[in-house]
């Protein structure tokens, strides 16, 4: 008897405006040389049998910060994680209501390397820039999951089609999958701010870094979102304006370029402090004002001194003396994270001052 699944599963996704590609734990599994506990679903959760990968678009930034404002990296600008919980919740219902005794898990931001489990779905192709492209969105995805605890075999309507493996591609056909997607564009490896995207010299396609990696000790989104402490010296002048996440390398895309438009409009968008913040705002903010402001989506989630230390990079590289006073009072605070990087955005506008005044003479 043919499973009803796939035709609900493609159903909920195209209701929900998700793209929508799914993949037997077994064959995946299987087809790795060096199978790993941490990417098979079934070290956790034994039941399951299939991965179905979701993704859900979101905008590009509509405008840049002004002089003293700090960005947000698209992504977290807006709850977009929690719309695209809320639509699987939907999903994984009307699942579970239509085919009663079906064990259904929902992972947002879960264990799962998300982008390996989609490629190998087929929902998209992986990039020079390590990140997944949907052939009509481009990058500019969150993803997230369902276990099933059905197998489903990988079918040609779902998503963008069946993994590559799942075509037959031998292992020198997958090899050159990105240089037909990207060609010869490496621009995204050139505007990476701190060089953390490199190709993988290891000749492996291991799913989690099938043809290029990121270096993430490197990488300003997980620097200003993961890492605590104090930055490194190399780090703070690559931050710009960044408060949180950076795009550098989806915006200088040439696929993301010509992607169509987000079906998002103004009034869709879910809560979230947009694209850029006042980075004095910011400053004069106390703890509770901020978990009021941001508590509900990514940028909430931060831990409050590692919001203020970033808020203090981007003030240090606003190139602006007005914003001194608004860095002073962190001079003697407490918290000596935040005390050197006050102690570090003065100067760095002193040294900026001075270079002006030279251009100027």
């Amino acid at each position: 008897m043919t499973s009803p699944l796939p035709a609900l599963l493609l159903e909920g996704a195209a209701k929900k405006g998700l793209a929508v590609a799914w993949v037997p734990i077994r064959a995946v599994m299987e087809e790795e040389d060096e199978p790993g506990d941490w990417i098979d679903p079934r070290q956790r959760f034994p039941w399951a049998r299939t991965v179905v990968s979701f993704a859900l678009p979101y905008p590009a930034p509509a405008a840049p910060p002004g002089l003293l404002e700090g960005r947000i990296a698209a992504f977290a600008a807006y709850d977009w994680y929690g719309t695209l919980k809320e639509r699987l919740h939907c999903i994984a219902k009307a699942l579970r209501e239509q085919l009663p005794g079906l064990r259904v898990k929902i992972l947002v931001e879960g264990p799962l390397q998300e982008k390996a489990w989609a490629w190998r779905s087929g929902l998209g192709w992986r990039g020079r820039n390590t990140l997944l492209f949907h052939p009509t969105w481009g990058s500019r995805l969150l993803l997230g999951e369902l276990l099933l605890g059905e197998e489903l075999e990988a079918d040609e309507t779902s998503g963008s089609g069946p993994s590559l493996r799942s075509r037959g591609c031998s292992q020198g056909q997958l090899e050159c999958a990105p240089a037909r997607r990207c060609g010869d564009c490496r621009l995204c490896l050139e505007a990476c701010p701190t060089g953390a995207l490199e190709e993988n010299e290891s000749g492996t396609i291991h799913p989690v870094a099938p043809f290029f990696r990121l270096r993430a000790e490197r990488c300003l989104d997980t620097l200003t979102l993961h890492q605590p402490g104090p930055f490194s010296d190399w780090a703070q002048p690559a931050l710009g304006h960044r408060l949180v996440g950076c795009d550098v390398c989806q915006e200088v895309c040439p696929f993301n370029q010509e992607a169509p438009p987000m079906p998002f409009h103004s009034g869709d968008m879910p809560p979230g402090p947009g694209w850029k913040l006042s980075i004095p705002s910011s400053l004069a903010m106390d703890e509770s004002h901020f978990q009021a402001a941001f508590t509900g989506h990514t940028l909430g989630r931060l831990p409050f001194p590692r919001f203020l230390r970033n808020c203090l990079v981007a003030a240090g590289n606003s190139a602006e003396s007005a914003i001194e006073e608004s860095i002073r009072p962190f001079l003697g605070h407490p918290d000596p994270v935040l005390s050197e990087q006050a102690a570090w955005s003065l100067a760095q506008l002193a040294s900026d001052w001075k270079d002006k005044n030279g251009q100027a003479d």
